[in-house]
């Protein structure tokens, strides 16, 4: 399975291992990768065109993949890494090295598919951990209590306009309110992770319970209650695709 936008990178001086690896990636994903025999232009390659993966050959000139791979961990390369030996006895060095994953020689089809499906899923993991990092770290500033507070985006179950001031109900049931007009509070929010369910409403969808395609109107559940909702036509589409 191809991610899309990845850059990928092959050092090696073994005919076969290219031809294996060209081949695939031809094959599956119509991909050319790019290709160093030895290790100081895979190391040029790497830090000057920021490729994002890169499949190293246990024999390079001048270093192991071993060395190879320790050296871009020190400089604190970004990208995924992985070692190709005909010794799995480097597969737990490869993984000291900082090296996502081990694939052995002669390379089986399978092998090297299992490793990128290992790829796709430590990125998609990578992908969600920097998402609940966004929304802890991200802010709403109003009124609770009637003090002015930072109020974390991800405790908010949903948003209702009030003329030119927005109320705000939070997770633990504590009510608040915001000093801008309901627009203005929806272009400071997630899109991924509320939704304007009509003209007045912004909802969490952490908190979402139901959704009734007949009425139409959503119900929210938090701080041991339930919220009844309506919802307009068009915002029905995109809110149902949270409840798949």
């Amino acid at each position: 399975m191809k991610i899309k936008g990845l850059k990928y990178f092959l050092a090696s001086n073994n005919n076969e291992v290219i031809h294996t690896i060209q081949e695939y990636f031809k094959k599956t994903m119509n991909l050319d990768i790019a290709i160093s025999s030895n290790a100081e232009s895979a190391l040029f390659n790497l830090f000057s065109q920021s490729y994002d993966v890169v499949f190293i050959d246990f024999n390079l000139d001048k270093h192991t993949g071993i060395e190879l791979a320790t050296i871009l961990h020190t400089q604190k390369y970004t990208g995924d890494i992985f070692l190709i030996s005909s010794n799995t006895m480097h597969a737990v060095d490869a993984i000291k090295a900082g090296a996502l994953g081990f694939i052995p020689t002669p390379i089986d089809e399978k092998n090297l598919s299992d490793e990128l499906t290992k790829l796709n899923q430590h990125l998609a993991n990578n992908e969600s951990l920097k998402e609940k990092e966004l929304q802890a770290n991200s802010f709403l500033q109003a009124e609770i209590n009637q003090k002015n507070t930072k109020v974390p985006t991800n405790t908010i179950a949903y948003l209702e306009a009030d003329k030119s001031y927005t109320n705000i109900y939070l997770n633990d049931g504590t009510t608040g309110l915001v000093c801008a007009k309901i627009k203005q509070v929806e272009e400071q929010l997630n899109n991924d992770q509320f939704i304007r369910i009509n003209r007045s409403v912004i909802i969490n969808t952490e908190f979402l319970y139901t959704v009734n395609k007949v009425v139409p109107e959503c119900q929210l559940k938090f701080a041991d209650k339930a919220v009844v909702l309506k919802v307009t036509l068009r915002n029905l589409p995109r809110l149902m695709s949270h409840t798949i």
